[in-house]
């Protein structure tokens, strides 16, 4: 077998080499010849190419063409993020997340936060109007599964409002967190093949040094 042309999307390998046009196979040998996809995202599936020559050793010689069909393969999202704000302070406080694959999107995936402790200094809430307050409804204090327009909106809107607590105070108080969990919809492998990705997200609170005030009594 003659290798009359190298497909486009990947590789061949034979024996552990890299395959060039041209090159002769012994077709005893053809479970050497592997080939192997060039990691590009792909939504569905695709074909792949490449010519050959095959010769019975006696000058006779019929060319054909291999097609080799590529599958989507999901990718797991994951999840980072170790977000601050100052005592005080209202701050977006929602994680980055890496889907990993073109046919995943935050709208189509399921984002849901397991898990929250305000450690006693504020409150976790989505800013549905974007005002910057806690609003009624808005606050989370436990468990919630996103909508598909919320988690889209969830990298300006998941904020924390921290109350003024001390946050390096001796009791009372520690460091918020939340626990948030995605998974995708396949990656184009449908959806029952969806991978999830699990972290909890700790909100460092910074000190802020607030000045003294006198009062003078007359």
């Amino acid at each position: 077998l003659i290798i009359g042309s190298l497909p486009t999307q990947g590789t061949l390998s034979y024996l552990g080499g890299a395959v060039a046009t041209g090159q002769v196979i012994p077709v005893s040998n053809l479970g050497q010849l592997t080939y192997t996809h060039n990691g590009t995202d792909i939504v569905t599936p695709e074909s792949d190419t490449f010519n050959v020559t095959v010769s019975d050793g006696g000058g006779a010689q019929t060319l054909g063409a291999m097609g080799i069909t590529i599958n989507p393969a999901n990718k797991a999202p994951t999840i980072s993020g170790s977000p601050t704000l100052i005592e005080g302070q209202v701050k977006v406080v929602a994680p980055s997340i890496a889907l990993g694959d073109a046919a995943d999107t935050l709208a189509n995936s399921i984002i849901e936060i397991t898990a929250v402790s305000n450690g006693g200094q504020g409150t976790l809430f989505f800013d549905t109007n974007g005002d910057g307050l806690v609003d009624g409804g808005e606050a989370i204090t436990g468990a919630r599964t996103f909508t598909a327009a919320e988690a889209v909106d969830l990298a300006t809107k998941l904020k924390f409002k921290q109350d003024g607590a001390e946050p390096n105070a001796p009791s009372g108080v520690s460091q918020p967190s939340y626990t948030i969990k995605v998974t995708d919809s396949g990656g184009g492998t449908g959806i029952g093949a969806a991978l999830s990705d699990t972290k909890t997200i700790t909100i460092d609170v910074l000190p802020n040094n607030v000045f003294p005030t006198l009062t003078f009594f007359l």
